[in-house]
């Protein structure tokens, strides 16, 4: 959702609340969209309850490892 957020930001031109505010409403649309759309694919939720801290967690070390990287650590 960020990268389309990003994206509906400097296509607009946006600058102050409202207008950012509209980009990312779009962009919960968008993705949204897209979520139900996978998920009547495969038949089933993607995002659920019981994998939802799962998921976020994930992210979570993800980016800690790429901040490491970032900022020149070395992680083995």
């Amino acid at each position: 959702m960020q990268l389309i957020e990003q994206k509906k930001h400097n296509t607009n031109n946006s600058f102050g609340l409202q207008e950012l505010k509209v980009d990312v409403q779009e962009a919960g649309r968008i993705t949204g969209k897209a979520r139900k759309e996978i998920e009547s694919k495969i038949g089933r939720k993607i995002a659920e309850k019981t994998n939802y801290k799962n998921l976020t967690n994930n992210i979570i070390i993800a980016r800690t490892i790429e901040e490491g990287k970032l900022n020149g650590e070395n992680r083995k």
